[in-house]
């Protein structure tokens, strides 16, 4: 299991390597703007390729702590070993079935432990 810090390690985090947005990223974003639909603001010409804990490298090669927020963010960092392996479990089981309009064993058993554990009566 490879640890971030081995990968990235912390003194040599952030690293650019070439002025972003990096000529591979200007490629990629000069495709996306023909193809995808652009009735959303990018706020930063990152084009990420790999994240692995708080760091993020993008595809020139640049290195940044990863401080973003967005939508389904998790404080575990990038490809969390134990996050890696349950979403693989999963994905050979069912990758989606709406809860909003069926039940899961599992979203039941993950309240109980949570309900077990809250400091909330009732």
């Amino acid at each position: 299991m490879t640890y971030y810090y081995e990968k990235y390690p912390p003194n040599e985090v952030p690293k650019i390597v070439v002025e972003p947005p990096g000529p591979k990223a200007r490629e990629i974003m000069g495709r996306d703007r023909s193809l995808v639909m652009q009735s959303f603001v990018r706020w930063y010409p990152l084009v990420a390729k790999t994240g692995l804990g708080a760091v993020v490298e993008d595809v020139d090669g640049n290195i940044y702590i990863d401080m973003n927020a967005g939508i389904a963010v998790m404080n575990v960092g990038h490809s969390h070993p134990r996050v890696v392996k349950t979403i693989r479990e999963r994905a050979g089981k069912l990758l989606h079935y709406s809860l909003t309009d069926f039940y899961y064993e599992e979203v039941v058993e993950y309240s109980e432990e949570l309900a077990a554990i809250a400091p909330i009566d009732g």
